[in-house]
């Protein structure tokens, strides 16, 4: 697990957190977190990732600047697959069925050939 920037305004976010939407049952792992973004792996993700959580949350503050901070929470929570669950879909901070966070959650991977988006 990497925290990544400077800033120490939010709480950690949980270790781990178990899936347990659609057809999704894994047991996630955090990798990395800032205050902004907190990035999620299942045990089949390998490779150089390094670069998401940078990336995705200066996405994730680009979207607040242009659209306004009303997003509810304070972190999109990225949910990354390697292998399963093909596409992927998003979920909102008023959704009980993603405890109520703003997710991303993403597969198949893989996730190392995005180092050039860092």
């Amino acid at each position: 697990m990497t925290m990544v920037g400077a800033r120490s305004v939010s709480a950690v976010p949980p270790a781990t957190w178990r899936e347990h939407w659609f057809e999704h049952d894994q047991e996630l792992w955090l990798h990395a977190y800032d205050d902004d973004v907190a990035v999620y792996v299942d045990q089949s993700v390998a490779g150089r990732i390094q670069w998401i959580c940078p990336f995705v949350s200066r996405c994730w503050l680009y979207a607040k600047r242009a659209y306004g901070d009303d997003f509810g929470g304070d972190r999109l929570y990225v949910v990354l697959h390697q292998g399963r669950y093909s596409g992927g879909h998003p979920a909102y901070h008023f959704d009980g069925s993603h405890d109520y966070r703003n997710v991303i959650d993403c597969g198949p991977g893989p996730w190392d050939s995005g180092a050039g988006g860092s």
